[in-house]
């Protein structure tokens, strides 16, 4: 697959059943998408980041199909990203479990749900979740996919900095800014909206401008 047919698309949304969202994710992947989905999952007690990657028909299919199988176990599902002619950070989908007691918690309950407040959250998590993720293709392409895993199973004890506060989570959650993912999903498979996502981020440029090779 040439990196021009790449669709990478980072999402949060609140959870009703942290023990079986992976399985969920994980048998849709292994039955329909198995050669083709790459990415991240990372699972808190309440809220999950996600990272897919791939073909762009096959991402928003995984998401309907995991919308229509079980509706209740996501809420709130936040799109915080998508952009096509993308690369791939990852060559499988992982999913990690990973212990709340690492997240810092600034609380942000007082900031205001202005478009200056919340465009800098979403910038400042975005990067911040890009920067994770070359970390964790670079431990792949320089060491193996056992060495990648076990930084996995390692974040998941001891966290990472670049994970996005609890508080800026919940501030992107119940912010009225943004774009509801469940609804961009069912647009694109009525047609109802545009398949090019290129200019679909404020910060996409400055992503792509991300050196992948340090």
């Amino acid at each position: 697959m040439s990196v021009s047919d790449v669709c990478r698309l980072i999402f949060c949304a609140e959870i009703t059943d942290c023990e079986n969202i992976a399985q969920l994710f994980d048998n849709v992947i292994k039955k329909n998408f198995s050669q083709s989905i790459t990415g991240l999952l990372l699972i808190y007690f309440d809220f999950v980041v996600h990272l897919i990657e791939g073909v762009e028909d096959d991402v928003f299919r995984l998401c309907h199909e995991v919308f229509t199988i079980n509706p209740e176990i996501m809420t709130n599902i936040k799109c915080l990203y998508i952009q096509n002619n993308a690369k791939r950070f990852f060559q499988k989908w992982y999913f990690k479990r990973m212990s709340d007691h690492t997240l810092k918690n600034n609380e942000l309950e007082n900031l205001e749900d202005n478009f200056e407040n919340a465009s800098g959250i979403y910038k400042t998590t975005i990067l911040n979740l890009c920067k994770l993720y070359i970390e964790l293709w670079n431990t792949w392409r320089l060491k193996n996919d056992e060495i990648l895993f076990n930084q996995l199973s390692l974040m998941s004890v001891k966290g990472h900095p670049n994970i996005p506060s609890k508080g800026d989570i919940k501030f992107v959650l119940r912010s009225c800014w943004g774009y509801n993912l469940v609804t961009l999903v069912k647009d694109y498979n009525t047609l109802n909206y545009p398949s090019n996502f290129d200019d679909y981020s404020s910060i996409s440029e400055i992503i792509q401008e991300i050196d992948y090779n340090k």
